[in-house]
C-alpha cells in the first residue's frame, strides 16, 4: 500500500496518484483534483497510467492493454492498407495519363 506523499496517510489499493483526497482537495481544489483523479483513472483503465512508472505499480498491466503482437499487427494492417491506397491511386493517375493522350492524339489526328 502506497501513502499520502504529503500526510502520509495510508491510500486504498486502487489509488491511481499518490495523494489522499483531503490533502488533494487542500493542494488542488476539488474541482482540480476531480479532474486530475478522472484522468489518471481514465488512464489507468486504457493501460497508459504506468508508462515509464519507476514505482511498485511498474508490472501492473489492465487487461485491456494491447500485447505487442497485436500492435505490430495493427501496425501491418494500416501499412497494407495504405499500399492498397497507394495502389489505387497510381492506377487511377496511369489511367488519367492515358486518357490524356488518348485525347492529345484524337486532336493531333482531327487536324
Amino acid at each position: 500500500m502506497s501513502k499520502c506523499i504529503y500526510c502520509k496517510t495510508q491510500l486504498y489499493d486502487g489509488s491511481v496518484i499518490d495523494v489522499c483526497r483531503s490533502c488533494g482537495l487542500q493542494v488542488w481544489g476539488e474541482q482540480m483534483f476531480n479532474a486530475i483523479v478522472q484522468n489518471m483513472e481514465d488512464a489507468r483503465d486504457s493501460g497508459d497510467l504506468y508508462q515509464g512508472s519507476i514505482t511498485q505499480n511498474f508490472n501492473e498491466r489492465p487487461e485491456s492493454k494491447k500485447s505487442h503482437l497485436s500492435l505490430v499487427q495493427e501496425a501491418i494492417t494500416q501499412l497494407d492498407e495504405q499500399s492498397i491506397s497507394q495502389k489505387n491511386s497510381q492506377e487511377v493517375l496511369e489511367e488519367e495519363t492515358l486518357l490524356q493522350k488518348t485525347h492529345q492524339l484524337d486532336d493531333y489526328d482531327s487536324r
